[in-house]
């Protein structure tokens, strides 16, 4: 008699496994879908809303976020609503946390720019005025805080059109940490420092800051 053979799961079996794995953030069991079956990733996003590492995102599970990045670290990628990508929403929300995992899953995500604003995730950071994001951004990526907004803007000009008064001397601090001190001196589309703005717009401290270093 031939010996019994055991079928294949089905995709939605391994699917639901893997959605369980992600739930539950059980590490083990979700490296043995992945070593077992190399494309369930793909197939996942292919029937699921959004791609796994989204949906560990969604739920904050770090430890599944690293995990799938380091299969696929390209689901970082996609975009969301609006056109954002989860590490702009992190910035955007001030999460320090999830903004740390993920420049870690990817640091070249700094680059990259939302499509309703056309920001970098540091220009959203400083847009809403969270300092320890714009930290967590410029320790991987000290580079970012040389790029231009779509209006020729700084972060300067941008946290001082905001109103950002924490944010700009965040900035300021790692500025000089970098030697970047001629981003003040730099002037917007309009001719306008940074400088220029912040006294427009009372903003008193960032003002004696700015002479302090220029």
């Amino acid at each position: 008699m031939a010996a019994a053979t055991t079928a294949p799961p089905s995709n939605s079996s391994v699917l639901s496994s893997l959605y369980d794995a992600i739930e539950n953030e059980d590490i083990q069991t979700l490296k043995s879908l992945l070593s077992n079956n190399p494309e369930i990733l793909d197939l996942a996003a292919k029937n699921w809303p959004k791609n796994p590492l989204i949906l560990a995102w969604k739920l904050r599970k770090f430890l599944v976020i690293a995990e799938i990045g380091i299969w696929k670290p390209e689901f970082a990628v996609e975009k969301m609503q609006d056109g954002f990508t989860i590490l702009h929403l992190a910035c955007i929300r001030g999460d320090v946390e999830m903004v740390r995992a993920l420049v870690r899953l990817d640091y070249q995500l700094c680059h990259l720019k939302d499509e309703r604003h056309s920001m970098t995730p540091l220009q959203l950071a400083v847009k809403h005025g969270h300092g320890e994001v714009i930290r967590e951004i410029l320790l991987p990526c000290p580079e970012s805080i040389e790029k231009l907004t779509s209006q020729k803007e700084t972060v300067f000009h941008l946290a001082s059109n905001k109103h950002q008064s924490d944010a700009f001397e965040v900035l300021l601090d790692e500025a000089m940490k970098l030697n970047q001190q001629q981003l003040l001196r730099q002037t917007d589309r309009h001719g306008n420092t940074a400088l220029h703005i912040a006294v427009s717009n009372q903003l008193i401290r960032v003002g004696w800051n700015f002479w302090y270093v220029v």
